[in-house]
């Protein structure tokens, strides 16, 4: 979604089914930097940060009663290992984990965004649960105020999916809505980051009376 010049790419399901195509291992990154962070916990850290329960996506996509999607995440505050309780090469770890995900925006965009989550890093939860062998099936959460991510092994390893949500209430545009331009037309025609678009296209626009004469012959 892009409004003016904020850029969003919430909600975004990534999945594979199998896990490995062509040799290539999908969404390798997102597991084992997930597996680097759980292994840089003591037992005490991990005792929290590994819960009891199904594996499966919490929240996912829609889980919402709210017509515009929103999802209430209070039900996932204090559960699981908070950042404010990891040292800093477990921080470290954790920002890897979540820029993972992030950086599947342009650059300049996921700065903005890294930025906002790096804000409220210490209030971030991390929720395992399955194995805590690479071999074994996971589920994984992080809850950060900006950002939402679940992993999930559907069956076993030759089924993975993840889900990018927005705790913030910005999910599906929303953060966009009643909000200036309605159409990409009268974005480009009525923004001011745009007015140097006819240096940067080949074409321009008609004002409405104009379409109409040309209808009207």
């Amino acid at each position: 979604m892009v409004h003016g010049d904020a850029v969003s790419i919430v909600p975004t399901l990534i999945g594979t089914a199998p896990a490995t195509v062509d040799g290539t291992v999908v969404l390798e990154d997102e597991r084992g930097n997930a597996f680097a962070l759980l292994e840089s916990f003591d037992e005490n850290q991990k005792k929290k940060a590994i819960q009891k329960g199904r594996r499966g996506l919490k929240v996912g996509a829609g889980r919402s009663t709210d017509p515009f999607l929103n999802h209430d995440y209070s039900e996932f505050v204090g559960i699981g290992l908070k950042a404010s309780e990891m040292n800093d090469t477990q921080k470290a770890h954790l920002r890897n984990l979540i820029k993972t995900y992030v950086y599947n925006l342009e650059t300049e965009f996921a700065d903005v965004w890294m930025a906002d989550i790096d804000a409220g890093l210490d209030d971030t939860y991390f929720v395992w649960i399955g194995g805590t062998t690479p071999n074994d099936p996971i589920y994984y959460r992080v809850f950060n105020p900006d950002v939402w991510i679940e992993f999930n092994n559907e069956s076993g390893l030759d089924h993975i999916h993840t889900i990018i949500r927005s705790p913030n209430g910005n999910d599906y545009g929303i953060f966009a809505s009643n909000h200036g331009a309605k159409t990409l037309l009268e974005h480009y025609t009525l923004e001011d980051h745009h007015k140097i678009s006819e240096a940067l296209f080949d074409y321009g626009f008609l004002n409405l009376q104009d379409i109409e004469n040309m209808e009207a012959h």
